[in-house]
């Protein structure tokens, strides 16, 4: 029985990992300051055996509030590795159809069909810009109800606009990012060392993304397998500097109210907050009304990499959203695919009540009404 450096979980017990714990909200049987003390006594055995394991929704808010920097979530993850050794596997559906069109692309020498998808006019073969797509054509077959690569097309549009036509490559395969943060550390590594000779051989100084996660794995974890040359920015970072040195210009009016939803991997873990609403204040006739959570302190969409959807998320959902029905906005914005399409998923059944008329928009729909 292996037990984590006591240093990683050190813990004063104050509870605070509890009380802003989005699952302990509405199943108080899941406790992450109880885990973190199973660990710290017995190791992390039982851990790897136990359901709650893949219930976590690393939305790191318990990180946000602990006083000691705690590193649950990391050990979470290493656990998840240990586990899936043992052929241990999460209940999401969803995520297992995506991790094996993931561990595909691992495996063997294929990739998503992007460029079918997307107007030849709009990207380049070479240049030192990429636009990375990500897994939006996979959610399209997945989750056809959400028209994901409406954001791929969105974020061409602005791309251009700012006189950029980005590099996009059929060659391009999923960042890992699922696969990383459920335990599948070997078919991530397979992928992350497709996409890095494929950014070396094209050339790339710049990679910019429009999914949140994606963010994360390019700018984080790819550096942490071997140095890299290039900047990685969320289309809502390039849209503000655009917009603050002039190259990019927001000049049609959006008669929309609307509210902004800051995903767990923009805002509290990559703390791009300022820039969704810099753009959404810079946009004419838009009404942007501010939700009671958010920034750092936003509430998760319910569902962290695919790991499980439950009952209980079910109510993350609803609370969420009935708390952006409350301020009269007819559109929760956000700069996530999966927030998107969990929130979606939610209203194609309100299977809690019902809530008032909302649209689930991606950020670059209303950039894009805005040129």
């Amino acid at each position: 029985m292996e037990k984590p450096n006591a240093s990683e979980l050190e813990c004063i017990q104050c509870s605070k990992c509890q009380l802003v714990c989005p699952l302990n909200r509405v199943d108080p049987t899941y406790s992450p300051r109880g885990y973190t003390l199973q660990l710290l006594l017995e190791g992390d055995e039982e851990f790897t055996e136990d359901r709650d394991l893949f219930r976590c929704l690393t939305c790191f808010q318990c990180k946000e509030a602990c006083p000691s920097r705690t590193k649950f979530i990391e050990t979470v993850r290493k656990a998840r590795q240990k586990a899936r050794q043992k052929g241990r596997m999460d209940e999401c559906k969803h995520g297992v159809i995506l991790r094996t069109i993931q561990q595909f692309q691992a495996q063997l020498s294929v990739s998503q069909n992007r460029l079918v998808h997307l107007n030849s006019g709009t990207f380049a073969d070479r240049g030192e810009i990429l636009y990375f797509v990500g897994c939006l054509p996979i959610f399209d077959y997945v989750f056809p109800h959400t028209s994901s690569m409406s954001t791929a097309h969105n974020t061409l549009k602005i791309l251009n606009a700012a006189g950029i036509k980005p590099v996009v490559s059929n060659d391009e395969k999923c960042c890992g990012y699922d696969l990383l943060w459920n335990g599948e550390t070997d078919a991530f590594q397979k992928l992350a060392a497709s996409n890095l000779k494929l950014f070396k051989k094209l050339g790339i100084k710049k990679i910019i993304t429009s999914c949140a996660e994606c963010l994360v794995t390019l700018k984080e974890e790819y550096p942490a397998i071997e140095a890299v040359e290039w900047q990685v920015q969320h289309i809502t970072e390039f849209v503000a500097e655009a917009l603050r040195n002039s190259s990019l210009k927001l000049n049609t009016p959006v008669e929309e109210k609307v509210t902004y939803h800051d995903p767990c991997r923009l805002g509290r873990i990559s703390h791009v907050c300022d820039e969704p609403r810099y753009i959404l204040k810079n946009i004419d006739a838009l009404d942007f009304t501010e939700m009671e959570f958010v920034r750092e302190n936003s509430r998760c969409c319910g569902v962290g990499g695919f790991s499980n959807c439950d009952k209980y998320i079910k109510f993350l959902q609803n609370d969420r959203l009935e708390e952006a029905a409350e301020t009269g906005a007819g559109h929760v914005v956000t700069a996530c695919p999966k927030c998107r399409i969990h929130f979606n998923c939610y209203l194609d059944g309100n299977p809690i009540g019902k809530l008032p008329s909302l649209k689930i928009t991606d950020i670059t729909e209303i950039m894009a009404k805005a040129l």
